[in-house]
């Protein structure tokens, strides 16, 4: 099976590359789980060869991958994949403790992204307040580097009161440097804001409308979908009248079922 998934990597266009990735990690976790240090190290060789190769046909000889990623970023990048699988629940039971333990190793090592996913588990997915504020703190230290991403979530953090005290007027301007940066979800989350009156703002019809049309955005994903999303995790105060009305727009449009799917995984 290690040569079926490293030929798949190989095999698969870079557009699809990511997801199938995982799907194929997820889908044959129970075999994955039981592989050796020296069979995991093989499969990360053969997605450093799969990159060195992709990076030459585009860039021509002179184009070094090992340049552009750090040492066993591969092996770092599979790692976090396991660990995606026990955060969503394919291919196994949902495992937060898991997930976190399993994260450790590549964040030891310097992988952004798996200390941005253990920091964002630890401040949302915990109940551990010390686990929180560690959580925050690496956000925050993200969030300085100029992270948007990071800068929404800390806004959420400061929403709730988790890993810091409650300051809603901190989390309104956290959410809109996230938004003017591109991101979409804090996006609409201000434009329903604006709409509905919440987070203590007035309702201002006009600017609801702006920041739903507000560009650049950096996810496909419709306004209809993002807000009955917010209604169904907490995010505004529950509607359950809202969320029907919103989820029926977004299910009877073009992405209601690719919606459907993201939002199960």
């Amino acid at each position: 099976m290690l040569r079926l998934i490293a030929f798949a990597l190989i095999t698969t266009p870079i557009s699809g590359y990511a997801q199938y990735a995982l799907d194929e990690v997820c889908n044959n976790l129970a075999e994955i789980e039981s592989w050796s240090n020296s069979e995991v190290k093989e499969f990360a060789q053969s997605s450093d060869e799969y990159i060195a190769a992709l990076f030459s046909a585009i860039g021509g000889e002179d184009v070094d991958a090992t340049e552009v990623f750090p040492d066993d970023w591969s092996e770092h990048a599979f790692r976090v994949q396991v660990a995606s699988c026990y955060i969503s629940g394919k291919g196994t039971e949902r495992d937060i403790d898991k997930a976190m333990v399993l994260l450790e190793k590549p964040v030891a090592a310097g992988s952004p992204s798996a200390t941005h996913i253990l920091a964002s588990l630890r401040l949302f997915n915990t109940d551990d307040v010390s686990l929180q504020k560690q959580g925050f703190e690496t956000l925050e230290q993200e969030y300085e580097s100029g992270s948007a991403f990071s800068a929404g979530k800390l806004g959420w953090a400061y929403q709730k009161g988790l890993g810091v005290e409650p300051d809603r007027d901190k989390a309104l301007e956290l959410y809109e440097y996230a938004a003017q940066s591109g991101m979409t979800y804090w996006q609409y989350l201000l434009a329903h804001a604006y709409e509905k009156g919440y987070l203590g703002l007035e309702p201002d019809p006009v600017r609801a409308a702006d920041w739903v049309a507000y560009r650049p955005k950096i996810h496909v994903a419709l306004y209809e979908c993002w807000v009955a999303s917010y209604y169904a995790d907490g995010t505004f105060p529950a509607n359950d009248d809202l969320q029907a009305v919103y989820q029926k727009t977004c299910d009877e449009t073009d992405l209601g079922e690719w919606w459907a799917h993201f939002q199960s995984e």
